[in-house]
């Protein structure tokens, strides 16, 4: 081989080598960008669930109502540091006010209030609720109920929103929660444990709560005297 053909060989060798480097160089750009996109896409579609816990957390009123059906709601109503529950399991209906950092069990049957002092966690049951999911990694999804479809956010291991304890279980690796959203607004809550599952309506209000939810009714005595 001659030295003409010589150089030949090497400037094409070297070209060769030149033309794999900058092909292997976009296509690894490519791939990195493609990722960063969809990095970028979750967090963007994995971030209401967040922003709904600092709405909450921020919110000086919230009305917070959960719905199985009509004979199983939970109603949290909040204003300042006073505090209303309403539990209506299987049909039967408890109430609690919270005032002054106590909280009044009432007895409607009876017409009597109950005191338990310096007890005020209903004030932050809702918050911490959404505190505990707000620390978990999400995954997302879309899924369609009532004939419209919704995305949601699933945090596995999770069963903190469950209304039915009967289908509770004690291994959370069998148990998840899916937030459904309607835009930004939170709508549906599904427990999924095991081979059940429980959908519950959600409803969240942040304004126009009326001081009457706080208030003990005066024909109610005190219970323990």
């Amino acid at each position: 081989m001659n030295k003409r053909k010589k150089i030949i060989l090497i400037v094409a060798l070297i070209t060769i080598v030149a033309v794999i480097g900058i092909f292997s160089y976009f296509c690894i750009k490519n791939i990195r960008n493609s990722d960063i996109e969809k990095n970028n896409t979750n967090k963007s579609e994995n971030i209401r669930t967040s922003q709904l816990y600092n709405k909450i957390e921020e919110s000086k009123e919230i009305t917070f109502k959960k719905t199985l059906d009509e004979n199983n709601k939970i109603i949290i109503v909040l204003k300042d540091n006073n505090g209303y529950k309403e539990v209506i399991s299987n049909g039967n209906v408890r109430k609690y006010v919270v005032k002054d950092g106590d909280t009044y069990y009432l007895d409607e049957s009876n017409k009597k209030y109950y005191k338990y002092q310096s007890n005020d966690m209903i004030l932050t049951e809702i918050k911490e609720q959404f505190e505990e999911l707000n620390q978990e990694r999400f995954s997302i999804g879309k899924e369609k109920i009532q004939g419209k479809t919704y995305n949601y956010e699933e945090i596995s291991e999770c069963q903190s929103f469950l209304m039915n304890d009967e289908i509770s279980v004690n291994n959370l690796e069998y148990a998840k929660t899916r937030l459904y959203y309607d835009n930004e607004n939170l709508v549906y809550i599904k427990t999924i444990v095991g081979e059940n599952e429980e959908i519950i309506k959600v409803e969240i209000s942040y304004k126009n709560v009326d001081d009457k939810y706080f208030n003990i009714p005066e024909d109610y005595k005190n219970g323990r005297q």
